[in-house]
């Protein structure tokens, strides 16, 4: 379900376009083909740093696997 802003317009959650009707928000969200990933704190934080870092062994085999889960969907 989309949010309200201020003005009562409706809000894309993903690009934060302003819609008259919750509807068009939400098919704005899905038309972004968003993909969720689901990680713990510790396995975002490892990701993080290893791209600031460019550090392989802060990929763990649960960081690797959780990233590559949405192929095998």
């Amino acid at each position: 379900m989309a949010n309200k802003n201020e003005y009562g317009k409706y809000i894309c959650a993903y690009c934060g376009r302003e819609y008259s009707h919750a509807q068009a928000a939400d098919a704005c969200r899905d038309g972004h083909k968003l993909i969720y990933i689901g990680l713990t704190k510790e396995d975002l934080n490892r990701l993080l740093t290893f791209i600031q870092l460019k550090q392989d062994d802060l990929i763990t085999e649960s960081l690797w696997k959780a990233l590559n889960k949405p192929r095998r969907v």
